[in-house]
């Protein structure tokens, strides 16, 4: 019995976060990178439901093999949607640099001011 909740809760979950990958397309704009890590997802979901056959069935090799190979398709979509998810987050990075400048240099101007004004004759 407890097999099953946990074959069970396990698939939920990957058709969850496949679910939710795709919604990420809205925040990031990432469409291609979202999309194949979410047909990865699903291709999980996939090998778990062909796991639980195996167990049910006898014919455990066939199934196996199976298993594998979407355990390699799974791993090529997952590296091709990081490597296209990954200039998204490097933009992030620059950005949150580039931000901090500016904050340091406000700073740096509201400091001179500050001088300035404190300095200037009455």
């Amino acid at each position: 019995m407890i097999p099953v909740v946990i074959f069970l809760l396990s698939i939920g979950m990957q058709l969850a976060a496949a679910i939710y990958a795709l919604l990420l397309i809205r925040i990031t704009g990432r469409k291609s990178a979202w999309i194949l890590i979410s047909m990865a997802m699903v291709l999980m979901t996939s090998r778990r439901i062909v796991s639980f056959v195996s167990i049910l069935t006898s014919d455990k090799r066939f199934t196996y093999e199976i298993s594998e190979i979407i355990a390699l398709i799974i791993a090529f979509l997952m590296l091709l949607g990081v490597l296209r998810i990954k200039s998204y987050f490097w933009a992030i990075k620059s950005a949150a640099i580039e931000r901090k400048k500016v904050e340091e240099a406000l700073q740096e101007s509201k400091t001179i001011m500050e001088a300035v004004i404190e300095n200037a004759p009455t």
